[in-house]
């Protein structure tokens, strides 16, 4: 994931970090917005609890230096307000103060504070401080925007065919599961999950009327059906964060004797999140509602996908390690 952590006052292209700086002695304030905006921070102040809640509120900063001791509302019950909140539970909080008192430090930090400094300041300790904290949130909201980036794009897919609502998700719970019973590792997971999310993206290219029609499709249609891969890697090669999924996504219509498409790859050749993914896409397809035809029993979609394995559309050991995993959890599920 390419991100940009650097606080560079000179950046022309990247906002700089707000820090919301709270204290009820102005020379305090003064002090610290000065080390701040030195380092090229922007600040903002707020001299009590209930002010320092107004500004977060209203100017969204990206990290809070919070005195402990104030009027109106104490640094105690500013950051327990701040945590319970989920719009800003991740907004870290460093208490600054000058209180030498351990069970003041350990409520403060029970309450959710990310750290705590002591009176008087060090201007190198803090300035390192605040750049980790925030570094850490810019971690985080790389991650919660990647997420939302992803959503976005199932959305838009499954809102041109209701018949597929949800069907994203269910191919990504299923091939998780998979995945976990053939050891794919942690990372290997992280990517199987994105690319069996957004294994259909490219279908957000496909003619709406193509992809809800409940008659059996031209060669015409057919072909453009057969684009989607490609066109859901030009819509996402842009997007460094899901590099990784590119292959599975565009894989994940390779047939396991070597005549699917786009590539007409075989075997071992096709990547392994790709053939999970058409395991799992496979067996939704056949359990759910579609225009074309109704949905079968488990037990027929295990016959079905059996057949697929022996036709050389599905890895065999794949759909084997599938039937395996779901009969011991659907066996579970009985009273």
């Amino acid at each position: 994931m390419k991100m940009s952590l650097q606080h560079n006052s000179n950046s022309k292209h990247q906002r700089k970090s707000l820090v919301l700086v709270v204290d009820d002695h102005r020379l305090t304030r003064e002090l610290l917005k000065a080390y701040l905006e030195n380092a090229g921070y922007d600040t903002i102040e707020a001299e009590d609890g209930q002010q320092a809640l107004e500004r977060v509120a209203s100017h969204s900063p990206d990290l809070v230096l919070l005195d402990l001791l104030m009027p109106v509302l104490n640094g105690f019950e500013v950051c327990r307000r701040i945590k319970e909140d989920r719009r800003t539970t991740l907004l870290p909080v460093i208490m600054v103060t000058g209180l030498e008192d351990f069970d003041a430090k350990m409520k403060a930090l029970a309450l959710g504070a990310d750290d705590y400094i002591n009176k008087p300041l060090n201007e190198r300790e803090l300035l390192m401080r605040v750049k980790n904290h925030l570094r850490i949130k810019q971690l985080t909201d790389d991650l919660e925007n990647a997420e939302n980036v992803i959503i976005a794009l199932v959305r838009t897919v499954e809102a041109k065919d209701p018949y597929t609502r949800g069907h994203s998700e269910r191919v990504a719970e299923y091939a998780l599961k998979l995945a976990e019973s053939v050891d794919l590792d942690k990372d290997g997971l992280r990517v199987l999950e994105r690319a069996a999310l957004l294994h259909d993206v490219g279908k957000i290219g496909v003619d709406d009327a193509i992809i809800r029609s409940p008659d059996k499709l031209t060669r015409e249609e057919l072909k453009q059906v057969h684009t989607h891969p490609s066109i859901g890697i030009e819509i996402i090669k842009s997007l460094s964060f899901l590099s990784d999924a590119l292959g599975p996504i565009q894989s994940h219509h390779e047939r396991f004797d070597g005549t699917g498409y786009p590539g007409k790859l075989a075997r071992e050749n096709i990547p392994i999140a790709a053939r999970i993914i058409a395991v799992a896409d496979t067996f939704d397809a056949l359990t759910t509602e579609r225009p074309y035809r109704r949905p079968v029993s488990t037990e027929k979609a295990f016959e079905e996908m059996r057949r697929s394995a022996e036709s050389g559309q599905l890895d065999p050991r794949l759909v084997e390690k599938f039937i395996e995993v779901m009969t011991r959890e659907l066996s579970h599920r009985k009273p």
